[in-house]
């Protein structure tokens, strides 16, 4: 089942609100990866 592009812009949105406020680099970092990927695949 595919998710759906409003639900993947939210997640991605979200996501990108944390990697914004976390401390740590590394999360920071593997956040935006995932960010990236969730927005290709938008």
């Amino acid at each position: 089942m595919m998710a759906s592009k409003s639900f993947l812009l939210a997640l991605s949105t979200k996501l990108q609100e944390i990697a914004d406020n976390t401390a740590d680099m590394e999360t920071e970092s593997e956040l935006n990866e995932l960010i990236d990927k969730i927005n290709e695949s938008i």
